[in-house]
Parts: C-alpha cells; sequence; structure tokens
C-alpha cells in the first residue's frame, strides 16, 4: 500500500542499523499465557498487572471496540472500530478516560483516538473479530451494519513525568485537501534535543519522516523554532487512503536529550513502513527518557 503522506524531496543513500528490541517477545507470550484465561471469563474490560519497574507498567488489557457503517466505508468502519480497542485498551491501562466507549457513528472521536497513543504503547495485541450484529437508532430508521472487534492487548504505560525538554508543536492547520494544501510542522523546546516525526496513517501503520536519509540528524537547539520541511526541503502532501473521501491520520512529534545514547536512525528506516505494534516496540524503549505530542489531522479528496 502506498504512503499515504508523501515527502517530496531528493533522496540519497544512507546506511541505516535497525534496532529490535526484546520486549516484543515478552508481550507475545504474556498475550499466549493469559488469552485463555480472559476468553474463559466472558470479559471484554478486563486489565492484568504483568510488570511495574521504575515506574514503567505493562499491563494486559482486553476491550471491545464498536463501529457502525454509516458515514463509513465498511473497511473504514472496521479500522474506526479497531482503533477504538486500542484507545481504549490505552486508557484502561494507563487509568485515564479520553474517549467514548460507546458505538462509533461518525468520525469527530477518530482524532481522539489517537491521541490516546501518547499515554502508552501498545506492543502486542491479538484481534478478533465478532459476528456481524445491526445498530438502529430508533424504529423510524432501518437499520445499519455494526462490526465489533475484541482486543487483547499487552500495553507499556511509561512513568508519569513532566516534559524535560518543553516540546511544543503544531500543524499549519487541522485539515487538509488531498494532493493541494501542504502542511507545515512547527517545533520548538526549551532545551537542545533530537527530534523525530513520524506519521500514523489512516490504515494505523507508522512511518518516520525526519530523519531521512538526507537530513539524517534533527538536532533542534533550545527555543529555536523550526519548521518541517524547511523551504528548500520540498513539501509534505496528504491523501486519504484509495477508495475513501475522508481520513483521519496524525503527526507524532518526539523530543530526546541531545546527549541520549538513542539516535532515531539507529531504530528507524527511513519510508520503513511499521504496524502500530512493531511501532511502539521500538518506540517505548527510546520513551523511557522523552517527550512526545500528538497532532491528529483530516485529509479530504
Amino acid at each position: 500500500m502506498p504512503y499515504k503522506l508523501f515527502l517530496v524531496v531528493f533522496f540519497m543513500g544512507c546506511s541505516v542499523v535497525l534496532f529490535q528490541p526484546t520486549s516484543q517477545s515478552f508481550a507475545a507470550s504474556a498475550l499466549k499465557q493469559s488469552s485463555e484465561s480472559s476468553h474463559s471469563q466472558g470479559a471484554h474490560d478486563i486489565a492484568e498487572m504483568l510488570s511495574s519497574e521504575n515506574g514503567v507498567k505493562l499491563v494486559k488489557v482486553e476491550t471491545i471496540g464498536r463501529c457502525a457503517v454509516e458515514n463509513f466505508t465498511p473497511r473504514q468502519a472496521q479500522r474506526l472500530a479497531l482503533r477504538q480497542a486500542r484507545a481504549l485498551a490505552v486508557e484502561k491501562a494507563a487509568g485515564i478516560n479520553v474517549t467514548s466507549s460507546s458505538l462509533v457513528t461518525n468520525g469527530t472521536l477518530a482524532g481522539d483516538f489517537i491521541k490516546s497513543f501518547s499515554s502508552g504503547y501498545i506492543i502486542g495485541e491479538t484481534v478478533r473479530w465478532l459476528p456481524i450484529t445491526q445498530y438502529q437508532q430508533d424504529t423510524l430508521r432501518p437499520p445499519i451494519i455494526e462490526y465489533s472487534v475484541q482486543l487483547s492487548a499487552v500495553v507499556n504505560v511509561p512513568a508519569k513525568k513532566t516534559r524535560f525538554s518543553g516540546l511544543k508543536a503544531h500543524l499549519n492547520q487541522n485539515t487538509f485537501r488531498a494532493y493541494k494544501e501542504e502542511m507545515k510542522i512547527s517545533v520548538s523546546t526549551h532545551m537542545d534535543s533530537r527530534i523525530a516525526i513520524f506519521n500514523i496513517m489512516a490504515d494505523d501503520t507508522v512511518t518516520m519522516l525526519y530523519p531521512h536519509n538526507v537530513q539524517t540528524e534533527c538536532i533542534l537547539r533550545a527555543h529555536e523554532k523550526r519548521m518541517f520541511p524547511s523551504k528548500d526541503k520540498g513539501a509534505l502532501l496528504v491523501a486519504p487512503i484509495q477508495g475513501n473521501k475522508r481520513d483521519t491520520e496524525a503527526i507524532l512529534v518526539a523530543a530526546l536529550p541531545e546527549n541520549s545514547s538513542i539516535h532515531w536512525m539507529n531504530m528507524f528506516f527511513p519510508d520503513e513502513q511499521l504496524t502500530l505494534t512493531e511501532f511502539f516496540t521500538r518506540y517505548s524503549t527510546a520513551m523511557k527518557s522523552g517527550d512526545d505530542i500528538v497532532l491528529p489531522y483530516e485529509v479530504f479528496e
């Protein structure tokens, strides 16, 4: 599937070492060990502490997401149901309440679902689709198809801390016309920081936009405000997934101290497309000492 956010620049070759932490195998093992007991209980809102060390918790959560095929294509409804289930899993694990657990019938909550990802990182998951049901708002309207999905997830909940860097990030606007309106990302910090920018796409895959093969390090000096991309580095153009008229996606801006031993280009390949669990398994190791901000946006034809 082609990327839905396009970075129009000239790329040169660069050698990258891919870092793969071992926590993914632990997450898979934890899911396998606890899935049978959870399913036998028939529950759909379960939280089980797996470990807690240095303020970082690993929590096994089971939730259900639901979306009606109204104002959506069937594929969009399926993705929104799964996105809701993931958001509820993060919120349950982190002990927060941002999104609604009710049936999704419009796209207004899609951005809130994505925002919840900054409160916890899903590093392992098992998805089980439930039988299709019907949703009927009242007897004056015909019933419509409803998708439901049961999610068993292992969530890495980082230790609560104040933002070390004073990271701030903004988009130039919240909605974009496909292929026509350029996206600009404004980033600033209060201390020297190593910046990375990721795109969480409508199909819940993630790719790194910065750094990339041309700009292998993004060092932001204290109190410096920088725009990505800069005027001489091309343009960012967005588009919905093929067949969709409108999608909700997000930009994730992350900052590490400049003196950190972690380098973004050692963890991610530029333009590498990862599932959410693949991405957050790697990402969670870096964010033990970092800051991040999630910036949802809509793109339409």
